[in-house]
């Protein structure tokens, strides 16, 4: 954000209030160009998925859905968590069949069970590194710890998808009643996330056992491929639905095509259907989950009627999908020159973005005394960096980055490095003045040039970010 039209004498700043949360194992999307959800994965270029692979006609839910949950131990359960687990399968009253092995078409909803002993060859869980972006409510202990278990309890859950979502909404509550009895953590084996059971509860389990938010039992990873990025789901499988994909995304429009992933995975699970012509037009005020009725962020609102016309094909697999089916959604039905022009047309008709940049003095009294404030704290954060960060926990420095002319434009960097003077990161903002700089590139500062900062605790608190709170009120009083 910015100070405004400042006298030719004074440098103006072009200050962004643009933080993306970091979600993980990826620049993730809650979205990162960051959303996410380490961080920037370098990929061989993304193929182009071919003109005959249309959509078969219908639902895209499948008549069979299997998924599977497990609880990490550290490093080993008291008693055996099967007693446990069958008892409070039994008190939920699915209906479950306890069985050995899934069957190709079960008549009742099944349950396989499996006490793995030999963790560390056979069901390793994910490193300190990925639990950074993937673990979910965990200590720096328990993360630790994780690294030593020695037993998993794995559930896997198959049904028809007559009972999808009680079967889900019931799989949920049992894992977390399990690793919560049992004192053990639970896996998502299909968007490879663990949670405590508090996380747990607080992230998957709903009031009801209708269609959820999806977003809530479903991450996106999005990785870096030249210039753009790819970004794809993880987890529509638990619903018997494909995984969707969106290739060359123009990073400086990530909310608003998250959004349209969000929805368009929304829409499938609340019984979207296809007509077999490679197009689907996605109109928002379908969507029947009230959690989508609102504005999609501070900073994006819907326009009245919106409809996104998409291109829908079956999408190409790359390595770290999953192993899902997979629809390729693109933006190509817009007017437009190349990929990028016809993602922004279809932004423009959708969506009205509401603009984040403001032009500021550099001679602010409360925003130098605010930067004053937030660099004494420097000393703090880095010691704490370098102790070493709570699983989910990041740190964000806003930091001045020359763009055309004598413009400077304010950028939050995710800190990756801190070294004795300088720190390196990841550029969490698409730059609007002219630069060579892009979102999710790694970018290099010295420590004295921070001129604020936000630390993002695991439990979603924050410190920090005081300059912004001014440049709102700012904002506000124009």
């Amino acid at each position: 954000m910015a100070y405004h039209a400042a006298p030719q004498s004074l440098k103006v700043i072009m200050d962004r209030n643009l933080r993306l949360d970091v979600c993980a194992t990826h620049l993730v999307l809650r979205w990162i160009v960051s959303l996410c959800i380490g961080i920037v994965i370098c990929i061989p270029g993304v193929k182009a998925a071919g003109t005959g692979d249309v959509v078969p006609i219908g639902s895209p839910m499948a008549n069979v859905v299997s998924f599977e949950f497990a609880v990490y131990y550290l490093p080993k359960p008291d008693s055996d968590p099967r007693q446990a687990l069958k008892r409070l399968a039994s008190k939920l009253d699915a209906g479950w069949h306890v069985v050995d092995s899934p069957s190709q078409s079960p008549a009742q909803p099944e349950l396989s069970i499996r006490l793995e002993k030999d963790v560390q060859h056979n069901y390793a869980p994910p490193g300190m590194a990925n639990l950074q972006y993937s673990g979910r409510g965990l200590s720096l202990q328990q993360a630790k710890a994780l690294q030593n278990s020695k037993t998993a309890l794995i559930l896997g859950f198959t049904h028809s998808k007559t009972k999808v979502w009680t079967v889900l909404a019931a799989a949920n509550r049992l894992a977390e009643q399990v690793a919560r009895e049992t004192d053990g953590l639970v896996w998502d084996e299909q968007t490879r996330e663990v949670f405590t059971p508090d996380a747990w509860r607080a992230h998957r389990i709903e009031s009801s056992d209708s269609v959820p938010d999806v977003r809530k039992h479903i991450i996106v990873h999005a990785y870096r491929s030249g210039e753009r990025l790819r970004a794809v789901t993880l987890g529509m499988g638990k619903f018997g639905l494909p995984d969707v994909v969106i290739n060359d995304v123009d990073p400086s429009l990530g909310d608003p095509l998250s959004h349209v992933v969000h929805a368009f995975c929304q829409a499938m699970a609340e019984g979207a259907t296809f007509s077999g012509n490679r197009e689907f037009d996605l109109d928002f005020d379908s969507i029947r989950h009230p959690a989508f009725r609102g504005p999609p962020s501070a900073r994006l609102r819907l326009q009245p009627r919106a409809v996104a016309r998409l291109a829908v094909r079956k999408g190409i697999r790359e390595d770290g999908d999953a192993e899902n089916r997979l629809l390729e959604v693109s933006m190509e039905r817009y007017p437009g020159p190349d990929i990028h022009a016809k993602q922004q047309n279809m932004v423009a008709a959708a969506f009205d973005r509401q603009d984040s940049v403001t032009a500021i003095r550099d001679d602010d009294k409360a925003l130098n005394d605010a930067s004053r404030r937030a660099k004494a704290k420097l000393p703090a954060l880095k010691a704490a960096f370098a102790a070493g960060l709570q699983p989910g926990e990041f740190i964000l420095v806003k930091a001045p980055f020359a763009s055309r002319g004598s413009t400077t434009e304010m950028m939050w960097v995710r800190i990756t490095r801190w070294s004795e003077t300088s720190i390196e990161g990841l550029l969490e903002d698409e730059p609007v003045q002219k630069t060579t700089l892009h979102a999710g590139q790694v970018v290099r500062l010295a420590e004295r040039d921070v001129f604020d900062y936000v630390r993002r605790f695991a439990d979603g608190r924050e410190d920090g970010g005081e300059t912004d709170k001014i440049i709102k009120e700012m904002r506000r009083a124009k």
